[in-house]
């Protein structure tokens, strides 16, 4: 494969993360911005093949998959954090003021209870792949074939110091 081929991949994986993180937006779904920020890609490229990665911290697995009724509390510091981030001061029934780990622990509670819905945050990334980035790594395949065999050039990934193009 050649430079047009890894450039085309390389942008496939900015476009993937900016499609996440759009779609956490969209779905309502960041309070301090941490998730959307862990999101990253990584490619791997060898003579074979292209490895796209995208990694995230576990709370995008949380939002995607939701969390079932009946499982035990989710970790405090998440709720801590996730309190913080979005301002909330819990009263009780007197309307006096509780704690943040207070609040944190009847919202775990509540969780641990009842679960959360899960959010689809892979769709819109699936539809693009399967179109937009297969178009797009199509192209780049059939411009690099242009490039190395009717053109005459003679660069290619086979040689280890062509890597050394990809922005």
């Amino acid at each position: 494969m050649g430079t047009i081929v890894i450039r085309a991949f390389n942008l496939l994986g900015v476009k993937s993360v900016k499609i996440l993180r759009r779609t956490l937006k969209s779905k309502g779904k960041i309070a301090s911005g941490g998730t959307a920020k862990s999101i990253r890609s990584t490619t791997r490229i060898s003579l074979s093949r292209f490895i796209l990665e995208i990694f995230a911290n576990r709370s995008f697995l949380h939002i995607d998959s939701g969390r079932r009724s009946g499982a035990k509390l989710p970790p405090e510091k998440d709720i801590l954090d996730w309190i913080s981030a979005k301002g909330i001061n819990g009263t009780n029934s007197d309307g006096d003021k509780i704690s943040d780990k207070s609040l944190a622990y009847l919202i775990r509670r509540k969780i641990a209870k009842d679960g959360i819905e899960p959010v689809d945050l892979y769709s819109e990334l699936n539809t693009f792949m399967r179109t937009i980035g297969v178009i797009s790594i199509q192209r780049a395949v059939s411009n690099d074939l242009r490039n190395r065999f009717i053109l005459g050039s003679k660069k290619s990934v086979d040689n280890p110091k062509d890597l050394k193009l990809v922005a």
